[in-house]
């Protein structure tokens, strides 16, 4: 929900969502207290920074729709 961002703005936010994302991950999975290997960590950490990226950059229908409608309505020049 950041808006329209430049597509270089949006595969950085992505980019930098996994790094943490895996990274954290990674770092619950090396953990000896939790019972949870580090691979299937840091896939669970890609899982959530995929849903996290497309939380962040998803943009609702209605909002996409209102955007349309003012710029057709300033082309056609009212």
């Amino acid at each position: 929900m950041l808006g329209p961002l430049p597509r270089l703005h949006q595969v950085v936010l992505v980019l930098a969502s996994v790094i943490v994302f895996v990274g954290l991950g990674v770092w619950v999975g090396a953990h000896p207290q939790i019972p949870v290997v580090v691979s299937v960590g840091a896939m669970l950490g890609a899982a959530l920074a995929m849903a996290a990226s497309w939380l962040l950059l998803h943009q609702p229908h209605q909002h996409q729709r209102r955007l349309a409608q003012r710029a057709h309505s300033r082309r056609r020049g009212h």
